[in-house]
């Protein structure tokens, strides 16, 4: 949630005198931002999350069919990973949803500092949820080997990527350049 203040922060769209006013019936979840969310960055998130608790899982000795995972401790862990699953997608979602139309690498990169200090501040709250006791105590969450954190890699980057062409394909068929 903490990026999200940083995406309240973001400068208008360059576009924006360009697009007709919108009307007091439209509605905030419209379909684009319906099948955006839920059909396509939606579904990135939540592969991310499943993803990393089961393969962090697998890697560790738990066995597909197995209902108890008798340890309390790789329990936290895979949490742990479900947890960093979501935030890490979210981060680079949140990089991403800077323009609704423009990509990423046609904005500055230091232009929305809200944004750069939010986005620090989840790298921090990461870094507590897996290294200081009280934080884990709290969120029953567990230290998670570097090794095992290079699973999440993937699906930021897929996001973004992915999110990116989105918005490029789109905006070329629209023609709103």
């Amino acid at each position: 949630m903490i990026p999200g203040l940083g995406l309240g922060s973001e400068e208008p769209e360059k576009n924006i005198m360009k697009k007709p006013p919108i009307s007091k019936n439209e509605k905030i979840l419209d379909w684009e931002v319906f099948k955006r969310g839920y059909f396509f960055i939606g579904i990135i998130e939540a592969s991310a999350a499943m993803f990393a608790f089961i393969t962090f899982l697998l890697h560790h000795g738990w066995q597909y069919g197995q209902v108890d995972l008798h340890d309390p401790h790789l329990q936290a862990q895979a949490m742990t990973m479900t947890l960093l699953g979501a935030i890490t997608t979210q981060l680079a979602n949140s990089w991403s949803l800077r323009s609704w139309d423009f990509n990423i690498w046609t904005l500055s990169l230091t232009s929305n500092k809200t944004l750069i200090f939010s986005s620090f501040s989840v790298l921090v709250w990461m870094w507590a949820l897996l290294n200081v006791a009280s934080v884990q105590k709290v969120f029953n969450t567990a230290h998670v080997d570097a090794v095992d954190l290079l699973l999440l890699v993937p699906f930021p980057i897929l996001l973004l990527v992915s999110h990116e062409a989105y918005k490029y394909f789109r905006l070329k068929k629209l023609d709103i350049s």
